[in-house]
């Protein structure tokens, strides 16, 4: 009980935090999730190195929230897309970095460093893509993104915990179940009928392709982490929040499923 009433507080205020942000202001966004893409990058970090690297750690943050927070002023004050190019800085300082080094495997360090990157710099892109999807920045995009995959979640837990049966990828995530996985993605495509008349952009049929692939690759997203804290013998990506594990533990499901949303919305919701 404990634990529940714990994680359950820890839900809240993710969830508020985060809807807080995204509805007040661009900046308050831009800032919230740079902030969440530096303790991302920070976690993966623990997760991935036995031996941590500073300079190359600090080489990632700069990578990885440069691509993000350029990115959000080419949408948000038409800063022209040639700023981009500074983010190849970040990706020599790897190289050169090692260069000057005498690591044992210094490509095996940059492949590492570079992954944590990529890994979160693209997908918290794809966020940008999806609030500048119509032109102007629009909250209710990235609001009804984030309903969905917290919907999928809770969906595929409470019908997973008393309803499942049948292990979904028992090698990677023994507790995962296709009755959970149903369930989470028939409300998940709920939700997304309801999303089409609230937000009064794209059709139904968009929203309901949307909810579909939101939930897929939201799912497919968590098996991938749980694949990677496997291959590390952990059971949570970190600490940070209270009954829930860490940071990543609650973006695995969104870094998979935004850049799906994004592209759909940025082709076929005009």
């Amino acid at each position: 009980m404990n634990n529940f009433v714990t994680r359950s507080l820890t839900g809240i205020f993710i969830v508020l935090a985060v809807v807080l942000s995204i509805w007040t202001h661009p900046y308050i966004y831009m800032a919230m999730f740079t902030l969440s893409a530096v303790l991302l990058m920070v976690e993966l970090e623990d997760m991935l190195c036995e031996e941590k690297n500073r300079v190359l750690l600090i080489n990632s943050v700069l990578l990885g929230t440069g691509i993000f927070i350029l990115s959000f002023l080419h949408f948000h004050t038409g800063l022209d897309r040639k700023w981009m190019m500074l983010t190849i800085l970040p990706i020599w300082a790897f190289f050169i970095t090692v260069l000057f080094n005498k690591y044992k495997n210094p490509f095996r360090l940059v492949a590492v460093y570079l992954l944590i990157s990529v890994y979160i710099s693209l997908p918290f892109l794809s966020l940008n893509l999806l609030a500048y999807s119509g032109g102007d920045y629009n909250p209710k995009l990235l609001l009804a993104f984030f309903a969905m995959i917290w919907v999928n979640d809770t969906g595929a837990y409470i019908v997973g915990v008393n309803f499942g049966k049948h292990r979904l990828f028992e090698r990677v995530s023994p507790k995962k179940s296709w009755e959970g996985f149903w369930g989470g993605l028939i409300l998940t495509m709920i939700v997304a009928y309801f999303m089409s008349e609230l937000t009064e952009q794209g059709t139904i049929l968009l929203w309901l392709v949307t909810g579909l692939f939101v939930s897929v690759f939201a799912t497919l997203g968590d098996l991938v982490e749980s694949l990677l804290k496997r291959s590390v013998n952990i059971k949570d990506s970190g600490k940070l929040l209270p009954g829930h594990g860490g940071i990543l533990d609650r973006f695995d499901g969104a870094l998979f499923a935004a850049p799906v949303m994004s592209l759909l919305f940025y082709l076929f919701g005009s």
